[in-house]
């Protein structure tokens, strides 16, 4: 009996032996793609690109460092929170003295806010919930009128702010202006998907309600448009609601506003406002209308994208173009300002496709947020993988170049070629990209998945190198979504069975943020 159990253990362990081999060449083969791949500061960028550049210190100080990775507010929290939206402080305010970061989530059918400093994102300023819907979009809209003009005022003194106004606000249901003078400060004004816009303080005492306007559907986008002074609120109807100030000196006038209807027939949601040289582009389903201010007309409209579950998601101007994007596509457009002319393409699964194995990307890659800033497009995707690609004046010979742009017209080319795919993810789509600023120091802390670092410490894996910060002003890049990833610690398989939803040890779906210094002069810690 004993050589027969001797020789089935002997087979047992023959067979795991050969199932361990199988699986490392296994692993060993998706992995193969990242080994012609460099790693710095957190990035993974092709081989050749990365010997060329290493020599130029411009291009090392190009390349965001991450300085923070880890959950919004404490990972013990049962309840669970899901990302919308969010927006920061507005850095040419003069009457912003801390550039704050409002976050809003979801959580048990509520819109709940999280008050965050982008200097120490770790800890939670303040939270309160701002709606009983959904909060679908925010967007900060400066002080109404000079600061010259205004006194400023304890609030805690203020009899207009105790607690049986509030509650008596709540009872009414109906708009109530708590006192002007407030709209002479800074706001975060925020779209509900009841039909809500609510309106709160961005300096003192955020989570009293100041006012709030109730619009025929559900609020899809709001964007403060500062060369015209002019807030624009977009609505599920095909609606937007212009907003503007009262007389000089006396704040928004939230009870009288333009109301313009987009297309003919059936209503299409308002996805997308943004501002592009003299006028405001806006997005409604697939088209694109240009509206004019202030004399509120439409001087052309565009269509983009076919078929009628086409929805234009992201329009990001910069230069003499725009950056688009759709819903459930894998392709970013750059359109020339003037013309609407297309200038060039850049599809997302293609950058990704060195590492969608290793990263186990195993669904369709979409476009899930984008933002331009400092000669760098970031995109994050639905898969949770964040890309930057240099942006770059380019020949109309050149080959990235689909069509030759206007005359007119001094586009910034995306280099393909370039891109680099960050090793900090999330779990699901990245909901949103922004850059925010605050008072820095001269030192960062560093954690992963929540976990601290040594500041300016060296990580040896893959080459990794962290940078002290030198400016006081120090802005960042800000990512937000559900989980964190960290794809240079984990196989493909672990990652795709993160992404199935099963729960790994170390891992939640709590809201997380990942962060990176964008401020500019560095040095590397040796």
């Amino acid at each position: 009996a004993r050589d027969v159990d001797c020789t089935i253990s002997s087979g047992i362990n023959a067979e795991y032996g050969d199932f361990k081999e199988d699986n490392k060449n296994r692993l060993a083969k998706k992995r193969a793609p990242m080994l012609s791949r460099h790693f710095i500061q957190g990035w993974s960028l092709p081989h050749d690109v990365a010997q060329q550049s290493l020599s130029d210190m411009d291009f090392i100080q190009s390349i965001p460092a991450p300085i923070y990775c880890g959950p919004l507010g404490s990972l013990d929290n049962e309840r669970k929170s899901l990302v919308r939206c969010c927006a920061t402080a507005d850095e040419d305010d003069p009457l912003t003295t801390r550039y704050m970061t409002w976050v809003c989530c979801e959580r048990e059918g509520q819109g709940e806010v999280f008050v965050v400093d982008p200097a120490n994102p770790t800890e939670i300023k303040h939270t309160f919930t701002a709606t009983k819907s959904s909060i679908i979009c925010i967007s900060y809209v400066p002080a109404a009128s000079p600061p010259l003009e205004l006194e400023m005022v304890n609030l805690n003194q203020d009899p207009m702010l105790s607690d049986s106004d509030n509650e008596s606000f709540e009872e009414c249901g109906e708009i109530n202006i708590m006192q002007d003078l407030f709209l002479h400060k800074p706001t975060f004004w925020m779209g509900t998907q009841s039909g809500f816009v609510v309106i709160h303080s961005a300096v003192e005492q955020c989570d009293t309600l100041l006012n709030r306007v109730r619009l025929k559907d559900s609020v899809l986008e709001i964007r403060y448009v500062k060369k015209h002074d002019s807030v624009l609120v977009g609505c599920a109807d095909s609606s937007v609601a212009i907003f503007s100030k009262k007389r000089a000196g006396e704040g928004w006038d939230v009870d009288n506003y333009k109301t313009v209807i987009l297309g003919k027939g059936v209503p299409l949601p308002v996805s997308v406002i943004t501002a592009v040289e003299e006028n405001v582009w806006i997005a409604y389903g697939g088209n694109i209308a240009i509206l004019t201010l202030p004399n509120v007309s439409i001087q052309d409209n565009h269509v983009f994208a076919e078929g009628d579950r086409s929805l234009v998601t992201h329009m990001v101007p910069v230069g003499h173009g725009v950056w688009v994007a759709c819903r459930f596509n894998s392709v970013l457009t750059l359109l020339d300002c003037q013309t609407l002319q297309p200038l060039q393409q850049v599809n997302m699964e293609e950058v990704l496709k060195p590492v969608s194995t290793s990263y186990g990307f195993t669904t369709l890659i979409r476009v899930s947020a984008v933002l331009c800033y400092n000669n760098l497009l970031w995109i994050g995707t639905s898969q949770g993988a964040m890309v930057t690609i240099p942006l770059k004046s380019l020949s109309p010979s050149s080959t990235y170049v689909t069509e030759p742009p206007p005359d007119h017209s001094v586009p910034m080319f995306a280099v393909r070629d370039e891109a680099r795919i960050s090793l900090h993810g999330h779990q699901g789509a990245v909901r949103y990209i922004i850059v925010a600023k605050y008072n820095g120091e001269d030192h960062v802390t560093c954690s992963t998945g929540g976990r601290k670092q040594s500041n300016a410490s060296t990580n040896s894996s893959g080459g990794d190198v962290l940078l002290r910060r030198r400016s006081a002003c120090t802005r960042i890049v800000l990512s937000g979504g559900e989980g964190y990833i960290s794809y240079r610690d984990m196989d493909a398989g672990t990652l795709s069975t993160i992404r199935r939803g099963r729960i790994i040890r170390g891992f939640t779906d709590h809201c997380h943020m990942i962060a990176w210094d964008v401020s500019g002069p560095r040095t590397i810690v040796n």
